[in-house]
């Protein structure tokens, strides 16, 4: 995915962001913090806005309302991890 020009916001739909995150791991699953890391990586506009929630939500939201995205849920209390629908 080529960098937005000036670190202006990446011109996709976040869930292609989210699931580009995902494939490009190497388990291709992430906790919800490791799909944050990786946009932050990836892109400088996540980067700079990294201390506004906003952008954190709607990953948030995206993940939970596309079937696209399935929370492996952890036993014991411990956080999902986010992969891909097979």
């Amino acid at each position: 995915v080529p960098l937005p020009p000036d670190g202006s916001k990446p011109d996709l739909p976040l869930r292609l962001l989210i699931a580009l995150a995902i494939y490009g791991s190497p388990s291709k699953a992430l906790t919800l913090g490791q799909i944050y890391d990786a946009l932050i990586s990836q892109f400088p506009w996540f980067r700079t806005h990294n201390k506004e929630g906003t952008w954190k939500s709607s990953v948030r939201h995206s993940l939970s309302r596309n079937g696209e995205f399935v929370n492996l849920k952890q036993s014991r209390g411990r956080r999902g991890i986010w992969t891909l629908m097979a």
